[in-house]
């Protein structure tokens, strides 16, 4: 297997130890294996909502490890959406914000940003559901299952924005889904602007999509391009400090038949630090680009400069580079602290250098 990247800019922290130490499993979807899922309640309490909402709630989780139940008592608040876990509440949401935020949109509205504009407007009762196996079908075999994938990402999406510091990666299978609609390329175009380094992977079937984007992107074609869906953030060292919902988060499912997804999501920080190695030493291995739009990682990593200059290796390995401003696409591979000082117009030998 190629030795693609491994970037002490990107990942300061990770180093090939650290990556043995932790263990990491060989898959994504090992990574589904290894966590004990477990099914939780939604209880409704004192339910006045109109039955068809109930229905769709049923029907939401019917073939999922989540159990809906309701509970009717002579006093306390009506309308609330309880999630249970071991037999105690863990989470509270007013059962209106379930029906504005899943029950009655579709997969259009999210992807527009239409509905949410903050992480207060995801209802709890459904981002708690973490640890918790789904296997999801898209429309039109289901009208919501796959939504509350969707939902998550969108959720942790928001995390990165308001926390304007971290690290935040999204596999999009392709990339040209950057720019299917307004919503998405704007969120993303946001998160290139803000103080959160951001990481997107993907088939580059149309390299125009992210040329005002100022992200890191990574692509290839293989299956883990083709059939993985990952959002993940992990924040800045010392920046979450009030609750678990505050610190690191990851979506991560795989495509296990066409457009069925099996996955799920969770708050436990060595599992999201272990599934960022994973991102690194798995999708990096394979000869994608890496590149930043405008203030580029290669560039930090190599000292790269546009008009041809020289530069210097550093530490990284990347295992090709998209320099259009060099002569169409030359691809690169640079050995650490072995390579200085050569220019564009001399690259070393890929198969050398690996």
């Amino acid at each position: 297997m190629v030795v693609g990247v491994s970037c002490n800019i990107c990942f300061p922290s990770e180093t090939n130890n650290t990556y043995m130490s932790l263990q990491i499993p060989d898959s994504l979807a090992d990574f589904i294996d290894e966590v004990d899922s477990s099914g939780k309640t939604l209880l409704l309490h004192n339910r006045n909502r109109p039955e068809p909402t109930v229905d769709l709630l049923s029907q939401a989780f019917e073939n999922q490890s989540v159990t809906v139940a309701e509970h009717h008592i002579p006093e306390g608040g009506e309308d609330l959406v309880c999630l249970i876990n071991d037999g105690r509440v863990i989470e509270t949401s007013p059962f209106r914000a379930l029906e504005r935020s899943f029950l009655m949109v579709n997969s259009d509205l999210y992807r527009t940003g239409a509905n949410q504009s903050g992480v207060d407007n995801f209802p709890a009762a459904l981002t708690g559901l973490d640890e918790v196996e789904f296997t999801v079908r898209g429309y039109p075999q289901s009208h919501k299952e796959k939504l509350l994938l969707v939902l998550i990402s969108r959720f942790i999406e928001y995390r990165a924005l308001e926390s304007e510091a971290g690290r935040f990666h999204a596999t999009f299978q392709r990339l040209s889904r950057l720019d299917d609609e307004y919503g998405t390329h704007q969120i993303y175009k946001r998160l290139g602007e803000s103080g959160v380094e951001t990481h997107v992977y993907g088939i580059r079937d149309d390299p125009s999509v992210i040329e005002d984007i100022d992200v890191t992107v990574h692509d290839g074609s293989s299956t883990a391009y083709r059939r993985s869906w990952v959002v993940l953030f992990q924040p800045r060292d010392g920046s979450h400090t009030d609750t678990a919902r505050d610190g690191p988060v990851a979506l991560v499912a795989v495509e296990i038949d066409d457009n069925v997804w099996r996955g799920l999501w969770t708050y436990d920080p060595d599992r999201v630090s272990r599934l960022q190695s994973h991102m690194k030493h798995t999708f990096w291995v394979s000869r994608s680009l890496s590149r930043r739009v405008s203030r580029g990682c290669f560039r930090r990593c190599c000292h790269w400069r546009a008009h041809r200059q020289p530069w210097t290796g550093c530490g990284a390995i990347i295992s090709s580079v998209d320099s259009q401003n060099a002569k169409d696409s030359v691809a690169l591979t640079l050995r650490a602290n072995t390579l200085s000082r050569r220019s564009l117009d001399s690259p070393p030998d890929f198969d050398e250098a690996i």
